[in-house]
């Protein structure tokens, strides 16, 4: 996809979400979650193919508090443990190492893995913790997590720790020539990595627009959602 969508313009809060890994990830199914630190009674969301800057969910309905398991009483709100959002799930690092699944938007646990290192994988991944890997994590969608490793390979793991595969990615478009590394490091001007739904989704900013004031406006950009040919080169996990 090379061409460039217009999506609101929001400043979009995420303190906290995924600090620690690689890179945050606040995208869900197509959607983009955010707040207004300024009002606190409801969660804000837009399509990424739509305007829907005004759409709100309820906090009533869409608590910020965990309700059961190894992360119960913890807030989603600038929380360090907080990994990523994807599968209608917030990807939690509990403190033994390991990962947890929270389902919203009840807030309560839906799986817990007791794995704290990967048991398949290619050289320098079988047999690693995943704390010492979690600084790898890009992503978490379709029930995969998204590590990560050098400029563009991207090491792909199930949600218990299970060796998936490998792939190679190369942008096309706008940011032919750029690696995934150049974009989520913040080495691409006017870009800004959001998260992985079936790969990578980038905000870039229209720089010649001009913003229009609002209560959380910041500046207009515009998201290429997947813009980028992957070529997927499969690994035999090792024994």
């Amino acid at each position: 996809m090379n061409g460039t969508l217009e999506v609101p313009s929001v400043c979009i809060t995420v303190r906290g979400l995924g600090l620690g890994t690689r890179a945050r990830d606040f995208v869900e199914d197509w959607d983009i979650n955010f707040i207004n630190p300024s009002v606190n009674s409801v969660n804000y969301w837009f399509d990424f193919y739509s305007d829907n800057s005004t759409n709100t969910v309820s906090r009533s309905s869409f608590p910020l508090t965990l309700v059961n398991g190894p992360q119960a009483g913890q807030s989603l709100i600038g929380n360090n443990n907080l990994l990523a959002m994807g599968d209608d799930n917030s990807l939690w690092l509990d403190a033994d190492g390991s990962l947890s699944y929270y389902n919203y938007p009840t807030g309560t646990l839906e799986f817990n893995s007791t794995k704290t290192s990967f048991t398949t994988g290619p050289s320098g991944w079988q047999g690693s913790t995943l704390l010492s890997k979690v600084g790898n994590l890009i992503g978490y969608e379709e029930g995969n997590l998204y590590f990560l490793e050098g400029d563009n390979t991207v090491q792909v793991f199930n949600f218990d720790l299970t060796y998936l595969r490998t792939d190679q990615l190369r942008f096309d478009g706008d940011l032919a020539g750029h690696s995934l590394a150049d974009v989520i490091d913040g080495r691409v001007a006017n870009t800004t990595y959001l998260g992985w739904d079936l790969g990578p989704v980038i905000a870039m900013v229209q720089t010649s627009a001009v913003p229009e004031p609002s209560a959380f406006a910041m500046l207009g950009v515009g998201l290429v959602g997947l813009c980028l040919t992957a070529r997927r080169q499969r690994a035999q996990a090792s024994a």
